[in-house]
Formats: structure tokens, sequence, C-alpha cells
């Protein structure tokens, strides 16, 4: 080849090589909309979608960071720790979220810490509280009024409080902190005034004075605070933007939306208004205020939405208030479920003329059960002023859209089956949106109603809706189209809700059941069923590996000689969980010997026990109980989790069952855990039970053991409380124990604790035995 081919070749292949090629950037634009489609999650290290390439990562690393979440002050350190080793981030951080903070809020607030990491954050401009109780206390009250933790923040323009327990007092402090807000939003699941809701009115005002910011949008959901003694009039009269989504059985309810209608000013674009629960004829208090409100000062009024029932007469005369304005969309959503609830001509005054002259677009949503032709015939009969309107009118049946806040409603209501309505409810809902099969992971079945026929006497009782559910082919069909369904759940169910056994129901049951391959987990939640009728679902179920029953009884009314073994096959278990607290006695095992055979708990791998020790009769059948366990043969055990809820004494009884235990038959146990949530007078009882234990299973080779104990003085846990466990690491028990983990939930500090189980465990520190120290809040749970 000559030379100056030679040569052109080369140019021509380095400039197509991936190396040397410029690589094609989109429009920072697009790229924040496909990264908008990202699940976040709570974490604030960069996720693997950040390191894609060098271009990509330097586009998505500023979004990922665009929201942190915080939980507690161990997060934040470690969030401050990294922003001073990464500067640049502090100038990407838009959304501090702080999420289910463990133990007290506003101790969390008024750390070191998260006070410099927050005043570090150069870009803040938004602060999420979810799920927090942030209702000030007299210590919080008496700290936060002599300093404030984090002054000086004028960035902050948004401020959320979901789903949190709160009253006016913590509100006027945010408003304080952040004096240029103008977005507010409140979401309050609980206010704690209103415990005493009826001398309400006779409680003295806030200390506090009003604080006045310039809002631009205010959202109230559910329950209202007391915002007329926090709020300054002038805030109401810039706002925007306004979303009221009010509980008018709640008495602040009423207050908050009467101070908001009389403040609210000609600035006010957006109204979005529900008002719950809807469908009354008329509300004492709102009627005379709705007869005073001039709305006609509503000058800048544009778009209004709001949220109604069939008949609500409130709804319709706040829409007659309106009909003079500006509007020009107008929203309602609109629900009955039958054509009777929405009179011809009921709606019709709102819209005759000259109502709602500038009005451009007019949308009807439809929720109910009525079909979506007959709905949107209804609603022309109910308002025939429309037809002769020039503005265009359209209407819908509300549907599932991804991504939308009713998504989350209505899948709550598909986890969870009543009855065979809702069964059916739930049946179109997949059928009009088949992609839902593919979302419902569990289905409850709580107090299944007992169908009543006017033929059902006492020798013939009715028949349960129960069955119905998995013996219908319809409703099996159904059940198998569920592709990701994992768990089922029985709640409240018993033999009088079951009615009579009958063979034919067992049979059937054995045909049907194996059709559902993808369940593997049964919880029954205080029920008591006989074992002839939950037999099926145990030994058909084919991929079942996991039971829970939580104060639930299997009894046993008929010998396993009378039990048809022709179907199904016992199942080979791996996760097996009894929660037997609420019934004072093991109550469950009595019966586990004849229903669960050794072949099925053969291969459990997971064992947690949770039960309270009584004294009289129910400590003999919690002991017998106990003693039921550790007699079978647990040969793929790897984890038991022991949690006493009560136990008044380590008599006789239990020194003999222990003794008698042979622990061999758990050789394959690994990890130990023994949890306490027991009173000061049952700690001492608790700790001689876990020694008992423990000296019995030094013979296994155990890797973990893990201890939950709470007590706030030293002397409820002295250097003599675990002294036998102390021997048998010192000497050949536990040799292959790696880690003790120790969790405390108390008021003693952390490092008086630490130095304590060192005097209580020397032996620890000799054998090079690692010690896992955490403290917990008392109601939060530990895991492994």
């Amino acid at each position: 080849m000559p030379p100056k081919k030679r040569v052109k070749r080369k140019a021509v292949a380095s400039q197509q090589s991936p190396a040397s090629r410029r690589a094609i950037h989109f429009p920072d634009e697009i790229v924040d909309y496909i990264l908008s489609f990202l699940d976040l999650d709570d974490y604030v290290t960069p996720r693997n979608s950040s390191r894609v390439c060098r271009a990509w990562s330097a586009i998505a690393r500023p979004y990922v960071f665009r929201t942190v979440c915080i939980r507690d002050e161990a997060q934040a350190t470690e969030f401050l720790i990294y922003l001073m080793k990464h500067s640049i981030v502090r100038r990407w951080v838009q959304t501090l979220r702080i999420v289910e903070p463990r133990g007290d809020f506003w101790i969390l607030w008024r750390t070191a810490d998260f006070v410099n990491m927050v005043k570090s954050l150069k870009s803040l401009s938004a602060l999420s509280i979810e799920d927090a109780d942030i209702d000030l206390g007299d210590t919080d009250r008496r700290v936060l009024g002599k300093r404030k933790p984090l002054p000086g923040l004028p960035g902050v323009r948004k401020i959320f409080f979901k789903r949190c327990s709160s009253r006016e007092e913590s509100v006027i402090r945010f408003l304080e902190w952040f004096p240029n807000v103008q977005s507010v939003s409140l979401d309050l699941t609980e206010c704690p005034y209103r415990l005493n809701h009826q001398n309400i009115h006779l409680q003295p005002p806030s200390a506090s004075p009003k604080v006045g910011p310039p809002l631009v949008s205010l959202t109230i959901s559910h329950l209202s605070p007391r915002i007329q003694p926090s709020l300054l009039p002038a805030s109401l009269q810039s706002l925007r933007h306004l979303y009221l989504d009010l509980d008018l059985y709640d008495i602040c309810g009423h207050t908050a939306l009467r101070f908001v209608l009389a403040h609210i000013g000609a600035s006010l674009q957006t109204l979005h208004l529900a008002l719950l629960p809807s469908g009354m004829d008329h509300w004492i208090g709102l009627d005379a205020l709705l007869d005073e409100w001039d709305a006609n000062h509503l000058t800048g009024l544009r778009e209004v939405a709001l949220s109604m029932h069939a008949g609500d007469s409130l709804a319709t005369r706040f829409l007659e208030k309106l009909r003079n304005l500006s509007i020009e969309v107008l929203i309602v959503k609109i629900s009955f479920d039958f054509l009777s609830n929405l009179p011809r001509g009921s709606l019709d005054v709102v819209f005759q003329p000259p109502a709602f002259q500038d009005l451009k677009a007019c949308r009807f949503v439809y929720v109910g059960k009525v079909a979506p032709q007959l709905a949107r015939k209804r609603l022309y009969e109910a308002m025939p002023s429309l037809q002769e309107k020039n503005f265009a009118v359209q209407f819908r049946k509300e549907r599932l859209v991804k991504g939308c806040n009713e998504l989350n409603d209505l899948l709550r209501i598909s986890r969870s089956l009543d009855e065979q309505d809702r069964l059916s409810v739930l049946r179109d809902m997949v059928a009009e949106t088949p992609v839902m099969a593919f979302w419902v992971r569990e289905v409850r079945i709580r107090e299944p109603r007992r169908i009543l026929s006017p033929k059902a006497t006492r020798s013939r009782p009715a028949a349960s809706d129960f069955w119905c559910l998995w013996t219908t082919p319809a409703n099996v069909q159904f059940m198998e189209s569920l592709k990701n369904l994992r768990t089922l759940v029985f709640a409240r169910v018993d033999r009088m809700i079951l009615g009579r056994f009958k063979p034919e129901v067992e049979s059937a049951l054995a045909r049907s059941l194996p059709r559902i391959t993808t369940v593997t987990e049964i919880v029954l939640d205080d029920c008591l069923i006989p074992s002839q009728l939950f037999s099926p679902f145990v030994r058909c179920l084919p991929s079942l590996t996991s039971l829970s029953f939580i104060g639930s009884t299997v009894a046993d009314q008929a010998s396993s000689a009378n039990m048809q073994q022709t179907y199904g096959s016992l199942p080979r278990l791996r996760e097996l969980s009894i929660d037997d607290e609420s019934q004072g006695h093991f109550t469950f095992s009595r019966s586990a010997a004849a229903f669960l055979t050794s072949h099925t708990l053969k291969g459990v791998q997971s064992l947690s026990i949770s039960l309270s020790i009584h004294r009289g009769q129910s400590h003999h059948d919690a002991i017998l109980g106990i003693k039921t366990f550790l007699d079978l043969t647990w040969d793929s055990l790897r984890d038991l989790d022991i949690e006493l809820h009560c136990i008044q004494a380590v008599d006789e009884e239990i020194e003999l069952m222990l003794s008698e235990w042979d622990p061999m038959k758990m050789a394959s146990l690994r990890r130990v855990q023994l949890k306490s949530e027991t009173t000061h007078r049952d700690l001492y009882s608790w700790i001689a039970f876990v020694q008992a234990l423990l000296s019995k299973m030094k013979v296994l080779s155990i890797e973990e053991v893990s201890l939950r104990i709470s007590f706030d003085f030293l002397r409820d846990f002295k250097p003599e409380s675990f002294c036998d466990f102390n021997e048998a690491i010192a000497s050949s028990g536990y040799s292959s124990l790696r880690v003790l983990r120790f969790a405390y939930g108390g008021q003693l500090a952390s490092k008086k604790i630490r130095d304590r189980i060192h005097q209580v465990l020397p032996s620890l520190e000799e054998k090079g035995i690692i010690l896992d120290f955490k403290k917990f809040a008392k109601d939060s749970s530990m895991r492994p």
C-alpha cells in the first residue's frame, strides 16, 4: 500500500475511534427529564447510574444529590464529613428531608453536627419533615427559647410537613427561623391538643407572636393546626396558589376554612378545594360562613378545582359564589355510585347564564361504580345549561395513571381484601389496567363476612364468604393472574366465620390452590382455625416457604387419621415465626406437634418466637409449649430469635425443661438473638433465663449472639449478671463465636454501658470476640 494511502487510512481510523471521538452531548433539560424517572432512594452516596461515563456522571451526580435524607444524628455526622471532603456537593443539595427521626425530633434539630451540616448547604431551598412528631415539649421549649439553632437561612423557600404530629407552636417556630419561606405544606395526621377538643376555645393562645411571611403557596391536608393565632392576615393576602383538603368533622377545619376565605386576596390564581367528608346536606357554621363570604374581590382567580359528592349542598353553594368571577378553567371531581344520587337539574343553577362567562374549559372527573357512558349522560341531565355554553366540556372517569397520588391509595385498597365485593372491585381494576397484576404483592383477608341466607338455621348454618375466594373459578383465575403475589394474610378468621366444614370444600381447595404458584408466605393474625381446614393451604401451595402466627391457634378438631392425606404434599418451610404475646400463653405450640410434622420443620432455617410467661395455668401452658418446640429436631436451623415480653420467675419447671433439653437437636445453629421487652421487675428473671439457655448452647458452633436489653440504672446490670456465660466463653465453650451484638435501650450514656459490658464479660477481649454495641430507642427494633 502506498505511504499516502496508509497515512490517510490511519487518519480516518483515528477519527472513528471511540477514544478520540467526542462524546455526544444532550441538552441539560433533556437529561434532567430522563433522570426524573429514576427511583431515588434515601441514601446520600452516588449510585451506579451516575457512573456510566464521565460526561453522564457530570450531569447525573448533581441530580442525585438534589435531595438528601437524614434520619438521625449519625447520618448527619456522616454527611457532614462527606461535605468536608467534597465541598462541591454543598452547591448541589436543594432539598433536605428529615424522615422518621429516631428518638426526639428536637434533639436531632439542635445537635451541633446537624446545625453545621445545614448551614453548609449553600443552595438549600426546601425542607421536608416526614413521619415525625414535632410537638414541642417543656424541655424543648426552654432550650429553644434561649437560642435559635438555625438562624439566618434566607435561601429556604419551601417547607413541607408530611404525615406529622404537631401543633401551631411548632409551625410558628419554623416560620420564624425561615423568614423568606414562600410555600408551606401541612399534612398532619395528629394534633396533640385534640385530646381536649371540647375545651379548645378555652385554651390560652400561644405566647409566641404571630408571623407573616409573604406566602405564595399554602397547602393544608387532613387535620389543620390552629393557623389563626399563628399567621398574620398579610401572609394570606399574597397567596397565588391555595390547596385545601380539610376534614370538616374536625373543629379546626372549620376555623381554618373561615380564616383563609376571609383573608385571601386578589393575587390568588389557583384554588383547589376538597372538603371531606362531603355529601352532607348542611354544616352548622359553614352555611352561615358562605352566606357572609364575598368572593367578588378574587379578581385574579383563573383556575378552580373542586372535589364533591353528588348532593353536596356546601360544594354547590361554593360554586355559586364563584359564578361572577373571571375563571378560565374549572375542574369538578364528582362521585356517586347510583344515578339516583344525582337528580336531573340538581346542578343546573350553577351554570345558568350569566355564570362563568370567561370560562374556556370545564373538566368533569367521575368517581364511582356507574358506567362512564351513563355517568356522562346523567351529568348533562343534571346540568342542561352546559349545552348552551361555548366553552369546551371534557369528561373522563378516574383511572389509574402510574405516578399519580391516587395510585398509592388504590394500591393500598388492592392489598386488603375484606369481603367478596372488594375482590370484585379489585378484579375490575386489574381488568382496566392489566399492569396492576404485577403490582399486588400481598393480599389481606380480614374478617370475611358470612353469607346470610333465609334457610340458615342452627342445624344448618350459613356458608362463609371466605371459601368463595378460593373455590369460585373466576376468583381462582384472578388470584392466579397476580404475577408477583407473595403473601397471604388472614386476619380475625375463626370457626364461627368459616362455618361448618364440608368435605367438598376441602376437595375444591385441593384442586384450586396448586394453581397459585407465586405465594411463598402465609400470615395468621388473631385467628382460630381448625387444622382440618387450614391443612389444604399448607399442603397445596407449591411454593410455600414461610409461616407466621400472630396470636393465632390451629386447633385440633380432628385427628390426623381422619384428615385427607391424598392431596398435595407437606411443605419444606424455611421460616417460621410465632408471636403469642396477646394470648398470654403459648397456645399455638400445643397443636404444632400434631399439625407441623418433623418433615415440615426439617428445612426451617429461621425460627422466631415471641411470648410471655405468666404465673398460674398459663405459665404451665407456656412452658409446655416451649418444651414441645425444643424437643423437635431442627436439622437446618441457622437463626433463632426469642423475644420475651414477660417472665415473672425462673422456677423449677423452667430449670427442668432446660436441663432435659438436648441442644444438639439444633446442631446447625449459627446465630442467636435474645430480646427483652420485660419491665424492670422482670429483668432479673429474663437474665436468669438467658444465662440458663446460653449455658446449654455452649456446645454449638454459634458464630453470633445478639442481646437486646433495656434498663436505666447500672445496678440493674451487675458484673455477676452473665457470670455463667462468661465462664462458658473463657472455657472451651463457644469456640466459633466471633461477634457479640449488644443493643441497649435506656437513659445511660453509651460509654458507661460499654465499660460495664467489659466488666461483665471480660472473656470477650481475651478470646478476641468483637463487641458490636448499639444504642436504640425503646420503640425501635433490632435488626441483625
